[in-house]
């Protein structure tokens, strides 16, 4: 329970549980939270285990979702961004 008093969901700590050398796919039906997971996921890694937000490559279906990712992570990480995000 750690994980949720640092704000993180129970799935970021799954995924946190894989090799962090492994690509991961995330799927799911709208409203279902993927943006969520992947934004915290995200945050984790570049907050906690210091990877440079530059390092993370994220695929979208849309430039609108990635519009939106990149603008939920940017507030949240602690390391500032390039432009390329």
């Amino acid at each position: 329970m750690a994980d949720a008093a640092q704000g993180y969901s129970s799935d970021v700590a799954m995924l946190d549980s894989l090799s962090s050398a492994l690509p991961v796919v995330v799927l799911g039906a709208p409203g279902s939270g993927k943006t969520t997971l992947l934004s915290d996921y995200i945050v984790r890694l570049v907050n906690d285990r210091g990877v440079h937000p530059d390092q993370v490559r994220i695929l979208t279906p849309t430039r609108q979702q990635a519009t939106e990712l990149r603008d939920v992570v940017g507030v949240r990480v602690s390391t500032p961004t390039r432009g390329r995000w």
